[in-house]
């Protein structure tokens, strides 16, 4: 559905809410699937509103304090047939300082090929690193505990990269 349709035009900590609506992990629910929420998402207040009866929280949302608390779970090898969703605040600001060479750094095409801007995407490609890190764990304990060849596993995003003309923005360019 698109936001119009759902009623989440916004994000939830500035007040918008989703309207009544049959989410994934409802049905799921609904059809004997253990719902799981670890970390966290941006679709509600409340995660046991969208459907999830299972919300593990790790000390943050960072996928060095989340990335275990689902692989203990996985490694516990569930018999029954899960949902679980994962989420990390690693593509969320602030990035870390990035100190390496600047050549290195890819800059973006829509942004200005200035050292602050290539820094500031040296501090997220290493939250990327950190992240790709945490998904290769998870991928590796599907296939050590024999779950990889039952298991659906979908990458995404909520949004798109928090730089001028990406996220949350609409902003036409003329080039």
């Amino acid at each position: 559905m698109y936001p119009h349709n759902h009623g989440l035009i916004g994000l939830t900590h500035r007040g918008f809410r989703l309207g009544k609506c049959k989410l994934l992990p409802d049905i799921l629910d609904e059809n004997s699937y253990q719902t799981y929420l670890f970390g966290f998402q941006h679709e509600s207040p409340d995660p046991y509103l969208l459907g999830y009866r299972n919300v593990i929280k790790g000390k943050s949302n960072s996928c060095t304090d989340v990335t275990p608390l689902l692989l203990k779970f996985l490694r516990s090898k569930p018999e029954k047939p899960f949902f679980a969703m994962v989420g990390f605040s690693e593509t969320h600001r602030p990035f870390p300082a990035y100190n390496g060479p600047l050549d290195k750094i890819k800059p973006l095409p829509y942004l200005p090929d200035e050292p602050d801007v290539r820094r500031d995407i040296g501090g997220l490609n290493m939250l990327i690193h950190k992240m790709d890190n945490s998904i290769g764990c998870i991928m590796d304990m599907l296939e050590d505990v024999r779950l990889h060849e039952n298991t659906l596993l979908i990458y995404t995003t909520d949004h798109g990269i928090a730089f001028p003309g990406a996220k949350a923005t609409l902003a036409s360019s003329s080039r």
